[in-house]
């Protein structure tokens, strides 16, 4: 029994476009079947953990400009098999200014070694007046250019999600964890400290999160 669903997994593991399964569904409203564990190496795993995800079937990555482990991998990867891939990276919002998404844009281009991003998301949103209409706009852009084939963003504000998702020019969000956690029993958030603490650190307090 256990060879026959290991089996299984493997077969629906090589596929990379499929309706939603045990193991894979699809990337928001993009028709992209991703892997349901995806990785980000922003905390530098090595490149090993890296070829290790990719050699389990894992075809959901995200990466940082910073993300060098990453970004060298999946370039080297991404010449040989770039369909079977699905890369994400974006522009982190500014908290004072607004960030040069086409040159952010570009620049991942030259790192990955692509001549497309899977997602771009405009990162970080904390507020609706973080992401104005000129940002919307110019990544929508990016996506009639045939630079990127989806765009998105990552919000703390699950009301102003809902808002942008319900305009339907956005095909993928990304819930940061103060965001997603809020939802979940106190046990659980004290016990979720996988999750990256820049985003989710108030939730560690005693007050918050007591022992």
């Amino acid at each position: 029994m256990y060879f026959e669903a290991n089996s299984l997994i493997e077969k629906l593991s090589s596929e990379v476009r499929m309706p939603d399964s045990f193991t894979h569904t699809t990337l928001g409203s993009t028709g992209l079947a991703v892997h349901r564990l995806g990785l980000s190496a922003s905390y530098w795993p090595g490149k090993k953990t890296i070829h290790k995800a990719i050699d389990e079937g894992g075809n959901f990555f995200f990466a940082f400009g910073f993300d060098l482990q990453m970004t060298n991998v999946m370039r080297d990867v991404l010449k040989r098999n770039r369909d079977r891939f699905v890369v994400a990276t974006g522009a982190y919002n500014l908290l004072v200014g607004y960030p040069n998404l086409r040159r952010t844009l570009e620049k991942r281009l030259r790192q990955f070694g692509t001549d497309y991003i899977d997602a771009f998301l405009f990162l970080g949103v904390t507020k609706g007046k973080q992401f104005p209409e000129k940002a919307r706009e110019e990544l929508s852009r990016f996506r009639e250019e045939g630079k990127v084939r989806s765009i998105g963003m990552s919000c703390h504000d699950r009301k102003f999600v809902g808002e942008i998702a319900a305009g339907g020019t956005l095909d993928v969000f990304c819930p940061t964890p103060t965001s997603t956690f809020v939802l979940l029993p106190q046990e659980t958030k004290c016990n979720s400290r996988q999750t990256s603490t820049r985003f989710a650190g108030d939730l560690w307090t005693k007050k918050k999160c007591p022992s």
